[in-house]
Formats: structure tokens, C-alpha cells, sequence
């Protein structure tokens, strides 16, 4: 699920500066979802549109002492775009029936070097934790024992801090139904080849239509969705300039995004 959104570079550095300094900044809250591969993926969510430096993330798993599990993190593509990785900070600890390990990140570039922007209270995917002697009873977690090890959940976009909450998805993404899917786009805008990436509650048959700014269906394909994160590559070269409509119909389930194609 990512929904990073590409933007045109076109005079962006001449309001590079503008951009950090003048922009109200969002909150961001974070979430740890299990999925059905036995993998956790971790979300961040935005209340605000930003598109500067995401200087630094600290966040801390909690799961049962003793347990033989262990974890690694596969940081999403745009993280390594701006320089981040997120990593370990120490070793695991155990403390009464808990165990814990902490993760920071730093950043080394602002997103609109990139192409990236955040959207506001659209969910994006930070990256995965890959399990190994799992499942595990984790979590993402502040408490009396984070609170004294430097371990509370921390954002910093430009270098303020804009940490938000702890938030809970109450089921797996797999087999929610009635999710809302998450649709996005890169590169957008496009010139040639991008990629369509779902993060779909469900498995079903998805219609896939391209609609034109005046409401006329320029193509249409079809595929069947797997409960979670599918890639659909998509060709702009069949395409003229403009912005049209992705519309997705499912069984169940319907989502639209916007599409902008830019050959020059």
C-alpha cells in the first residue's frame, strides 16, 4: 500500500524554500497492522499535506519476553529515495513479561527532491517487518518502560516535532470487507510507464476504467485483486496529455484516483 504521490519537478526549486518554511505542518499518527503473510506493516497517516523533510522517526515494538521471535525491516522505495532507512536502536530488551526493541530513522533529503508528497489523512506505508519464529503478540507501543528509554513513538518533519498517536486498525486488512481501499499512482504525473498500486480489503474481479476529463471512457482492463498490496503497471504512451479519472469496480468494493499524463 503506498500512497506517495509524484508531483511535477517543474519549479520546484525555486520554491524550495518557500515550501519549508511556509507550510503549515501536519501531524502524523502511526499504526502496525498484522497481515495475512505474517508480515506487520507499519503506517504512518498525515493530517495535512506535506511534501518537506521527514527528518526523523523513533517507534518501539513490544511482544512477549521469551518468545524466540525475531524481526527485520524492509523500509518502503521512497524512504531510500530521500536517504532514510530505519533501523534498530540497540538490542532487545526484556523487561518483566515484555520484551522490546526500538527503531529510528533519519532523513537526508526533503521529499520534493524526489517527486514524493504526503496526502492528508491518506494512510501510506512506512515499510514491513518480516517475522521470523512467528506470529508474535506485537505491538507498537508507549508505556512506563519507552517512556524512560528514549523509546516513545517521535516525529520530526523540517525538525519539528509533529509526533501524533498510536492508532489501531481493529482487523487484517485481508479480510476487512468493508475497508476503504487505498488507491495511488507512480510517477504522477506520467510520461511513459507507471505503476497502479492497490491496497485492496479483499480478493475479487476489478474493472478498471480510464476516464477522460469529459466523462468519456478511454480503456478499460480487468484483474483479480489479492487481499492487500497489488501492482498494476499502466502505459501513458497510449495516452494524450491531460488528467483522467482511475475508476475501480469491484465485487464488493469501489475506488477512483486521478491520473495525470505528461509526456514532456
Amino acid at each position: 500500500m503506498r500512497s506517495f504521490l509524484h508531483l511535477p519537478l517543474i519549479g520546484f526549486f525555486a520554491l524550495a524554500s518557500v515550501s519549508l518554511v511556509q507550510a503549515q505542518l501536519p501531524m502524523v499518527d502511526i499504526a502496525m497492522v498484522p497481515l495475512e503473510d505474517g508480515r506487520y506493516e507499519v503506517r504512518l497517516r498525515p493530517d495535512l499535506y506535506f511534501d518537506g523533510l521527514f527528518a526523523a522517526v523513533v517507534f518501539t515494538l513490544r511482544w512477549d519476553a521469551g518468545s524466540s521471535t525475531t524481526f527485520s525491516f524492509d523500509e518502503a522505495q521512497e524512504l531510500s529515495d530521500i536517504g532514510m532507512s530505519i533501523n534498530p536502536s540497540g538490542t532487545a530488551v526484556d523487561e518483566g513479561a515484555y520484551r522490546y526493541l526500538s527503531y529510528t530513522g533519519f532523513g537526508g533529503a526533503p521529499f520534493y527532491a524526489s517527486g514524493y508528497a504526503w496526502n492528508a489523512d491518506q494512510e501510506f506505508v512506512l515499510g514491513y517487518f518480516i517475522v521470523t519464529n512467528g506470529p508474535a503478540n506485537v505491538v507498537v507501543v508507549e508505556d512506563e518502560w519507552t517512556a524512560g528509554h528514549n523509546g516513545n513513538y517521535y516525529i520530526s518533519l523540517n525538525g519539528q516535532d509533529r509526533t501524533g498517536e498510536i492508532y489501531e486498525v481493529s482487523t487484517r486488512i485481508a479480510t476487512n470487507s468493508s475497508a476503504v481501499p487505498i488507491v495511488g499512482v507512480v510517477p504522477n504525473p506520467t510520461r511513459d510507464l507507471a505503476r497502479l498500486s492497490l491496497e485492496w480489503p479483499v480478493s475479487e474481479n476489478v474493472l478498471l476504467e480510464v476516464i477522460d476529463t469529459q466523462g468519456r471512457t478511454c480503456a478499460r482492463s480487468s484483474f483479480v485483486t489479492v487481499a492487500g498490496s497489488n501492482t498494476i503497471p499502466l502505459d501513458a504512451t497510449q495516452f494524450a496529455d491531460g488528467s483522467y479519472k482511475l475508476q475501480l469496480i469491484g465485487d464488493r468494493t469501489q475506488q477512483s484516483t486521478t491520473w495525470v499524463v505528461q509526456h514532456q
